[in-house]
């Protein structure tokens, strides 16, 4: 049971940027290089097992090309236990950025701990932590 949800005025937790080779371009791009910016948050940054958590993330191309990329929400628990929230397919115009968020339930038998949220795409990814009581 996965849905998206907007989550606005909530601040963003970790950061991350570096050059992505163009997909628009055979062969990655020829003469130029592209650029995304990444950020994402969890709300709540702290939940009990049952709960439902929102992931946002703003991914901003940095370049002066198209770029093209998929993004896929995920999160890690303390037990070890990978799981996927969703994807989203993005086409972003230069210097354009947009907002994907992704909701999930933690699992009632989901282990305490830190869990690392993370979006990732383009090569590259930005991580925040969800406290699970």
């Amino acid at each position: 049971m996965l849905a998206c949800v907007t989550l606005l005025a909530l601040p963003l937790f970790a950061q991350s940027s570096k050059p992505e080779q163009s997909p628009d371009r055979p062969g990655g791009g020829g003469g130029g290089s592209s650029c995304l910016n990444m950020s994402i948050g969890v709300s709540p940054s702290t939940a009990s097992p049952g709960a439902m958590v929102g992931e946002f993330a703003l991914v901003t191309n940095c370049s002066s090309s198209r770029v093209r990329t998929t993004v896929t929400f995920s999160s890690m628990s303390p037990c070890g236990v990978k799981s996927v929230c969703g994807s989203h397919k993005l086409v972003l115009d230069p210097n354009e950025a947009i907002q994907v968020t992704c909701s999930w339930p933690i699992p009632t038998d989901a282990c305490p701990g830190l869990y690392t949220v993370t979006i990732s795409g383009g090569g590259q990814s930005a991580s925040a932590v969800l406290t699970v009581n």
